[in-house]
């Protein structure tokens, strides 16, 4: 999910439409998948950087994906199945920022 909705105005309804989400929105899901997926398999268990997207805490979620952008991928970074398109992963992290 983009990440300016996932603060208190979105769930209150009090943030306009935008196209721009659903390009974000992939975005979120192409390093999901490069980075907790490996060999066509989840992680178990997930890398820590990771784990507070799966626990419907959208305050925690969004932190995380904002240190993300900020900090890189660090040691939560894009398994060894995806390497190729680690590179792209990268250009589009240094895009959101």
């Amino acid at each position: 999910m983009a990440i300016d909705l996932l603060q208190k105005e979105a769930f209150n309804g009090n943030v306009q439409h935008l196209y721009r989400r659903s390009p974000e929105n992939f975005v979120w899901i192409f390093i999901w998948v490069l980075c907790c997926y490996k060999d066509g398999k989840l992680l178990e268990p997930l890398p820590e950087a990771y784990h507070s997207w799966t626990l419907g805490n959208a305050f925690r979620c969004r932190r995380s994906k904002i240190d993300l952008l900020h900090s890189g991928f660090a040691d939560a970074g894009p398994t060894s199945t995806w390497v190729a398109e680690a590179k792209i992963a990268g250009c589009v992290r240094y895009y959101l920022r």
